[in-house]
């Protein structure tokens, strides 16, 4: 029998007995001479039970390192009578180590008369070849062979040993870090597919299941080694944490109760309030200025909304604190924000890049091209009337020099527009004329060596405008585009 409190109420219990517990948040208190722990089995059946319908009927792939947690919940399924396969994944970097890990894993499948999936993987050369984190190229890895195996075998979750303790050390490390409420909520213990059916039990409680049960399991070497961050959390900091307090494990887990269920209401909040900022136009979105312009705390806001491309809250911070000007950019791993009149632009790099570098060349010879514009080209004599239709342009044969090159405006690039005197910027033209920056940003020049003698749909240059002893006219028309 243990001691329990629950809602303020102490009572005795047989603890091995009890198939569901009689309350979510009981804690039992465990005396000094007894060895009482609330049956790790019943948390992840009443976890089951909250979490999961019909979980009874339901197939899963358990992933088992060969570690205590993993152990644990492959062993506490089978004592269930649930559906379920077991998955290793041998990513081979602690040489005999790590086939150790297989072999131990496969045996122990076998025991238990599971179905047993294995896959190695060569982590270290996609390490030198890719590049990147190594723990995230093994976590890439790793779910993506668990979907694919979820896919061809039809299983309905997939399990990882994810522990109380693991979610402590991830919000601590968040906390570290400067995270919003959502990094201080721990790990989640849904996300979509994969579930965490200990996310609610110590490691206190996992150690006193494997010593109860006399299970055997593998110890990776590199959980002890502080070169990784968390495994300085686990290791130095929290228990030292928990020599201060030591409900540390009960006091956290109803933190993170209490934070999870915040996050959960601020999140439909933001979701309610910003479901209609982003748009998405072909390989961009756009967020309205004016619309972002009313939210209060507008970081907030903003900061959740450009979260899934990458912006970390100190790049959002800056961006309230640019008083939107025009043309200022900011930049997430993957991700670069333009700011435009009306909009803010949201672009990947890589399409920003490319479309830097587009350049095409046009020859003498050539008609009509339709990359990176639709543009037709024609040798004609000098008409009788010019159209005033800005997607045309009248240059002097003679003074051409071919292949013309076609490419997207640069920074500091200068013309002599038609009717002006001197020279001007290509930005300070288009700012004048109120260009969109959505425009501006894909806006070509049309050059002759090194003069741009037409700004494609706008003006052309002075310099190369037809004169009275112009004898051939080159004739150049955007096609597709509306006329002035």
């Amino acid at each position: 029998m243990a001691k329990v409190v629950c809602g303020g109420t102490s009572f005795y219990m047989d603890l091995e007995k009890m198939e569901i517990p009689a309350c979510a948040g009981m804690t039992p208190l465990i005396y000094p001479d007894k060895n009482y722990f609330y049956p790790v089995k019943q948390q992840v059946q009443y976890w089951l039970q909250t979490n999961i319908k019909d979980w009874e009927a339901k197939s899963y792939l358990v992933a088992v390192s060969g570690g205590r947690d993993s152990i644990v919940l492959a062993t506490i399924f089978k004592e269930l009578g649930l559906d379920f396969s077991i998955a290793h994944c041998n990513f081979q970097l602690r040489s005999e180590a790590s086939d150790a890990d297989e072999i131990f894993v496969k045996a122990f499948a076998k025991k238990l008369g599971i179905p047993f999936f294995v896959k190695r993987f060569d982590t270290q050369k996609i390490l030198n070849s890719e590049g990147g984190n190594l723990q995230e190229t093994a976590r890439n890895l790793r779910y993506g062979w668990f979907n694919e195996l979820t896919k061809e075998h039809h299983f309905n979750y997939i399990c990882v040993g994810t522990h109380l303790n693991d979610s402590a050390e991830t919000l601590l490390m968040n906390l570290m870090r400067g995270s919003g409420l959502q990094g201080l909520s721990g790990i989640r213990s849904t996300n979509k597919n994969i579930i965490r059916p200990l996310i609610e039990t110590s490691r206190n409680e996992i150690d006193s299941y494997i010593k109860q049960n006399i299970l055997e399991f593998r110890e990776d070497e590199s959980n002890a080694s502080n070169k990784y961050e968390r495994n300085r959390w686990r290791n130095e900091i929290i228990p030292k944490i928990k020599e201060l307090y030591p409900h540390f494990d009960s006091a956290l887990k109803t933190s993170l109760e209490h934070l999870q269920l915040a996050n959960s209401l601020v999140q439909k909040e933001v979701e309610r309030t910003t479901k209609h900022l982003l748009i998405q136009k072909e390989k961009e979105w756009l967020i309205s200025i004016p619309m972002i312009a009313e939210l209060k705390p507008l970081n907030y806001y903003l900061f959740e909304t450009l979260k899934p491309f990458g912006f970390n809250i100190a790049t959002v911070n800056d961006l309230c604190n640019s008083d939107f000007s025009v043309g200022k950019q900011f930049y997430s791993p993957t991700y670069v924000i333009t700011i435009d009149r009306n909009y803010l632009i949201i672009e990947t790099k890589e399409d920003e890049q490319k479309s830097a570098f587009i350049q095409r060349k046009i020859s003498i010879t050539d008609q009509k091209i339709e990359q990176p514009l639709a543009l037709s080209f024609d040798l004609i004599d000098v008409p009788e009337k010019f159209s005033s239709d800005t997607n045309f342009a009248y240059l002097d044969a003679d003074k051409l020099t071919f292949p013309l090159t076609l490419r997207k405006w640069q920074q500091g690039d200068k013309f002599r527009p038609f009717g002006m005197k001197g020279m001007k910027k290509v930005s300070d033209f288009l700012i004048d004329n109120k260009v969109p920056l959505t425009e501006k940003q894909v806006q070509m020049v049309l050059l002759s060596g090194k003069d741009i003698v037409w700004l494609v749909g706008h003006r052309i240059d002075g310099r190369y405008a037809v004169k009275q002893n112009t004898k051939k006219v080159y004739f150049v028309i955007l096609n597709n585009m509306k006329s002035n």
